[in-house]
């Protein structure tokens, strides 16, 4: 068997663009040119009075996912970054949840491995490319990953997001609930 190497449009992005408790997933897709995990890892270098060569520990991460997006204000999740950008949103009104889709990792029972996490949009500005107006910036991450599952909608795009524990999902979503139908 031969190695298959994953193609960009299987590891999909979802924004919760919901006002309320109850998440509603829409698809980050048409529109958005770029989103790139850049993600480092922190480490931590110790060399003990036994040893000739240092031993380098990573001791956490530092989540930030780059952004481009042409200004398509009728998408949902366009709409809810560009609002944040434009009436300069700061600290809670900031926040989004981010939700990575697994599409090669199917996981018994339906669905795929998925990754929720709550992100402060931090927008660069918007700038003219032949004519287009594009917006840029990240989404840096607060805390820890939820780890679960994603469940796509049989029709109308969405879907419900599982945590793989109840304490998982509480400690990143300040209590509220994950599960969505659309």
């Amino acid at each position: 068997m031969s190695n298959t190497i994953v193609k960009r449009t299987q590891l999909e992005h979802y924004m919760d663009v919901s006002s309320s408790e109850t998440p509603q997933w829409a698809r980050m897709g048409d529109g958005w040119s770029k989103f790139d995990d850049a993600t480092s890892a922190q480490t931590e270098s110790t060399k003990y009075i036994n040893m000739d060569t240092e031993s380098t520990d990573t001791t956490s991460y530092k989540t930030a996912y780059n952004f481009e997006c042409d200004l398509m204000y009728s998408d949902p999740t366009i709409k809810k970054v560009y609002e944040i950008y434009k009436n300069r949103k700061v600290l809670g009104d900031c926040l989004v949840k981010i939700l990575t889709v697994e599409k090669f990792n199917a996981v018994s029972g339906g669905g795929y491995v998925a990754r929720m996490e709550t992100c402060a949009v931090a927008p660069s500005g918007t700038s003219e490319n032949n004519n287009k107006m594009k917006l840029s910036g990240a989404f840096n991450g607060l805390g820890d990953p939820v780890i679960g599952k994603f469940a796509p909608a049989t029709s109308g795009g969405g879907g419900t997001f599982t945590a793989d524990t109840t304490e998982a999902a509480s400690a990143n979503s300040e209590g509220k609930a994950v599960n969505t139908e659309e």
